[in-house]
């Protein structure tokens, strides 16, 4: 296994548990979005660092963007859905709204 692929998956679980817990003793109230503001960036430019996704030239190449973005939509979306579904009693209508876009918004990414 890719020792960076490694790294990223151990810095964004590390993230998620500080979010976590930030939000749990409600230290900042905004804790919960901070986190997953965090792993997205984390997810981003962790992805987008790989080996291979950058021209000689120094450009990003088009496809290791594409990848980079599908994979933080992908990682942010377990994040959220674990945390809310797994974490709390019952779901708020917004909660709810926002697991059904961000479900959509999914289907419509991953097979570009």
């Amino acid at each position: 296994m890719n020792k960076q692929i490694l790294g990223v998956g151990v810095v964004i679980i590390v993230l998620t548990a500080i979010g976590l817990e930030i939000s749990y003793r409600e230290i900042i109230s905004y804790g919960f979005s901070l986190m997953l503001i965090t792993v997205g960036l984390a997810a981003f430019f962790g992805t987008l660092a790989l080996p291979g996704s950058v021209d000689p030239d120094g450009t990003f190449r088009e496809r290791s963007v594409r990848l980079s973005i599908t994979a933080t939509l992908v990682v942010v979306y377990i994040v959220y859905f674990g945390t809310t579904v797994f974490w709390k009693e019952e779901l708020s209508t917004l909660e709810e709204q926002m697991i059904s876009t961000l479900t959509t918004l999914l289907a419509i990414v991953l097979p570009f």
